[in-house]
């Protein structure tokens, strides 16, 4: 919207307040009451009941005393986002009235944008996983007449930012506990791996394509044989088989899945041949299955990160994005350091209804499109509007966000011939980028720069031949811990039940107490963040709005049962695990 046709004024209201009104579409429109907006927005924010320990979003600032009264009702713990559409409003606000305390306070965010995406994406970033269930919304008075069309634009953006997050959460609560089971079964394995940051720059301005199963990909996969040897080809494990029966054989696999659907991507495929990239809560079965010579460690766990650099080993670590080409992606760039960057079968979209390429390994490739709410249309890759979901536009958010963010001049190119349209991307079809970028490569290249980094390939064990009794020492003491923590749980268990009928001061210490020391350790020991999700998700989000002392009280204890019980369940799935990983770990140090 044009701000520079949004004005605001001052007046003064009949109790003498200052009061703030915006002309717009030679209209005037008073942001509170012409009479007494003191009081009325005490009225009007007991009426919108704010979240007290949730985040609250409000679209307008114009006016202070509402603001103000709902950051009354809002306590320490919750939250204000502030959306500004005009800055030239905030401008003459800050001019008229001092509002100095509503900047400063570490509660409210306030949000300014220039075009609908980078609100998506600031909203995205602020909003916390441990709030998503506790989000309240509201508009200032007039606000949705004076935006007319972009006020239902500005909705459906916070609703997007507020479904992605969703989805994160919902992947890790999905996954918790098979990521951590894959985790510490790879440990293992990631001994007998090389490491990711060993090919830095390995491929430097060396073109790469990230072959995808989107739909699209069964028009121009054929073509792949015709680069072999002039770029370097990454994949995942759904489009492997697809690759393999077309002849192709791809210069690297890249495995992030820990769910056993992965798995069954690379059953009854030969990959030994091909370098596996793997990060370590990928399939366990994965690993095991590989008998090829090349493993290497993409790391992304923060645990795992620690203990490597405490005892002076620098694997490389990438945090990644949700799918496996997010991963293809930053090695691609970040750690191989390739140009162009070439995406194939990348659709992020249901093209002509289905999901994935033909013969990907999806037996249930074709999209209900009726009554689907989490559908939505973005852009196409040819001029037209695609369908995708949530899921596939978070991904493709997050290709945008680190296109964007790449200041090195490496060229990007979406050869993917359907779907959404990748911003930063150059749409070109595969042929195409054949002749103008591939043509004249010289095949031996890639061959002789692969050929010098893998003639030097060694796994951690080889490199580093102590560092594995100090990780077993690290995961021993690890589980000494947790079994005093399971200890403290149980007893925490115990007094929460007393507190319920006897709300006693000698049990509230004591619990403080244990409180005290369980986020100690939990701080210290990462290693469970994952499978502590589910319920840090149920403890967080749990909403105390109560009237009552006796109510108030019956909730916090309630909310107390649901934090140890879960803390408990995780400690006890976590041991038998710890202690096969360090058996496991034993034997093998041992031969």
């Amino acid at each position: 919207m044009n701000t520079a046709n949004v004005k605001l004024v001052n007046d003064i209201a009949k109790d003498g307040s200052i009061i703030l009104k915006l002309i717009a579409h030679n209209k005037v429109y008073y942001l509170s009451s012409k009479y007494n907006p003191i009081e009325d927005a005490k009225k009007w924010a007991d009426c919108l009941a704010p979240k007290k320990e949730g985040l609250n979003v409000i679209i307008g600032i114009g006016n202070v005393y509402l603001i103000k009264e709902i950051l009354t009702r809002i306590g320490e713990e919750g939250r204000l986002i502030i959306i500004e559409p005009f800055i030239n409003v905030l401008i003459s606000l800050m001019e008229t009235l001092d509002i100095s305390d509503i900047l400063n306070d570490r509660r409210v965010i306030l949000i300014l944008y220039n075009d609908l995406d980078e609100l998506e994406e600031i909203l995205y970033n602020y909003i916390n996983w441990s709030e998503i269930g506790k989000i309240k919304f509201f508009a200032l008075p007039n606000y949705e007449k004076i935006l007319g069309e972009n006020y239902r634009s500005i909705i459906q953006v916070i609703n997007k930012a507020i479904k992605r997050k969703q989805l994160d959460i919902n992947t890790l609560k999905q996954f918790d506990k098979i990521w951590f089971k894959n985790l510490l079964e790879n440990l293992y394995y990631v001994f007998r791996s090389g490491e990711i940051s060993n090919f830095v720059h390995a491929f430097k301005d060396v073109p790469v394509i990230i072959v995808s199963a989107g739909p699209s990909l069964n028009k121009n996969i054929h073509l792949l044989k015709d680069v072999k040897g002039k770029a370097i080809i990454i994949t995942g494990g759904r489009t492997l088989r697809l690759l393999l029966e077309n002849e192709i054989v791809p210069d690297f696999i890249v495995t992030i899945d820990g769910s056993y659907r992965n798995y069954e991507f690379f059953e009854g495929i030969e990959y030994s041949h091909i370098p596996l990239i793997y990060t370590p809560n990928a399939n366990a079965n994965i690993l095991q299955n590989y008998r090829g010579k090349y493993k290497i460690l993409v790391n992304n766990v923060p645990f795992l990160d620690r203990i490597f650099k405490k005892y002076g080993v620098e694997t490389g670590f990438l945090p990644g994005g949700g799918s496996v080409a997010c991963f293809a992606f930053e090695i691609a760039t970040k750690i191989f350091n390739c140009s162009p960057i070439i995406f194939v079968g990348q659709d992020l979209a249901f093209t002509n209804g289905f999901r994935h390429a033909v013969g990907a390994n999806d037996a249930m490739n074709e999209v209900s499109l009726k009554d689907n709410p989490n559908l939505l249309f973005v852009d196409g890759v040819n001029g037209d509007k695609v369908l995708t979901d949530f899921v596939l536009y978070d991904f493709l958010k997050w290709f945008e966000k680190n296109i964007l963010y790449d200041n090195s001049g490496r060229v990007y190119i979406n050869a993917t011939e359907g779907g959404a349209h990748i911003k930063g991307t150059i749409p070109m079809k595969l042929a195409d980028v054949i002749n103008e970028y591939l043509s004249e490569r010289d095949a031996v290249e890639i061959e002789v720069r692969k050929s010098k980094f893998f003639k030097d390939f060694k796994t951690l064990d080889e490199k580093f031949e102590d560092f594995k009794y100090s990780f077993i020492s690290e995961l021993k003491t690890i589980k000494y811990e947790f079994e005093e923590i399971l200890q403290k749980v149980n007893r925490a268990i115990e007094l929460n039940k007393k507190i319920l009928e006897d709300y006693n001061e000698k049990f509230l210490d004591e619990l403080d107490l244990i409180d005290k020391y369980l986020l100690e350790k939990f701080q210290e020991n990462k290693i469970i963040d994952d499978i502590l999700m589910t319920v840090s998700y149920k403890v967080l989000n749990y909403d105390i709005d109560c009237e009552t002392e006796e109510e108030i009280k019956t909730k916090v204890v309630e909310k107390g049962n649901i934090l140890y019980k879960g803390l408990k369940e995780a400690i006890e799935f976590a041991l038998p695990l710890l202690s096969d990983s360090i058996n496991k770990l034993n034997k093998s140090r041992d031969n």
